[in-house]
């Protein structure tokens, strides 16, 4: 059984979302997503196999996850138990702007290599902390009111402080902050434009393309030409979900060479037509 998630950014003025997310044993995520929306997760019980770019992670209950908004988020996740966890989508930018001095240890914590901040976030006290307020964020899911939303952000921004500040800013590997740094230019980049060569992005980095492919792949676990095509073909089933165009106005808007290829790249990548996607979101 596979539940139904939004694969889509945070709508405007939204800094926040999050559910429970419950399943049976074989049941999990088929979706990839690429977007500046941030992920956290807590596992209450059962298991979640999560299948990310440059790897397998088991998760178990109490452990968590931090998806930074510029990773190739889950592209398959499934469950050998069942599973129940909390995930929370939210707006990494306003979280970071509510952290005050706790910001720089957070942004550095979101600049890591999935596999180190899994390491940071997984020891026992920001676990104890993490599953203590994903209970409190559960109990306050149904309250709909203005209020109850602001209580809702005022506990995911205490969360993540407490979170943070349980972590040793000396554990925090400089040599991998600073290669992150290196390709930070070209990330940022590619979240304002439809089309950014590898040329273009070593140019923007100020490194030769072979260096610049070797961090590129040491940081984000994939290629660049990877990332950028992945990039491509999640914003533009976003730009269909949003402004219904058809496939070949999409397709050639977003640099695809073909209505067949991006038809072809867009099945390989969810599992189904851009047609079947439209209608797997009725109303959206």
């Amino acid at each position: 059984m596979f539940p139904k998630k939004i694969t889509s950014p945070l709508p405007p003025g939204r800094h926040f979302r999050y559910s429970l997310l419950e399943f049976s044993a074989g049941g999990g995520i088929k979706e990839m997503e690429f977007h500046k929306t941030a992920h956290f997760g807590v596992i209450f019980a059962g298991d979640q196999n999560f299948r990310l770019v440059g790897g397998c992670r088991i998760l178990d209950p109490g452990d968590i996850y931090l998806i930074a908004p510029w990773e190739v988020h889950f592209q398959w996740s499934s469950s050998r138990t069942g599973c129940r966890q909390l995930e929370l989508d939210f707006d990494a930018d306003e979280v970071l702007r509510n952290m005050f001095e706790l910001n720089q240890t957070f942004q550095a914590l979101l600049h890591l290599t999935s596999a180190t901040r899994h390491q940071l976030l997984n020891q026992p006290l920001p676990q104890k902390i993490a599953s203590s307020y994903g209970k409190k964020l559960i109990a306050l899911l149904n309250g709909k009111s203005p209020a109850a939303t602001v209580k809702q952000w005022l506990t995911v921004i205490e969360m993540f402080s407490e979170i943070i500040a349980v972590i040793d800013r000396r554990q925090l590997p400089v040599g991998e902050l600073k290669k992150y740094d290196r390709i930070r230019p070209a990330l940022e980049l590619l979240s304002t434009r439809k089309r950014l060569s590898f040329a273009e992005a070593a140019e923007t980095c100020s490194l030769s393309p072979g260096r610049f492919s070797h961090l590129f792949r040491e940081v984000c676990a994939i290629s660049y030409s990877d990332y950028e095509r992945n990039l491509r073909i999640n914003l533009a089933a976003m730009d269909l979900l949003g402004r219904r165009l058809d496939v070949s106005e999409i397709a050639g808007e977003w640099g695809f060479s073909s209505p067949s290829h991006f038809i072809r790249l867009f099945k390989k990548t969810f599992g189904k037509t851009p047609g079947e996607y439209l209608k797997s979101f009725p109303g959206y």
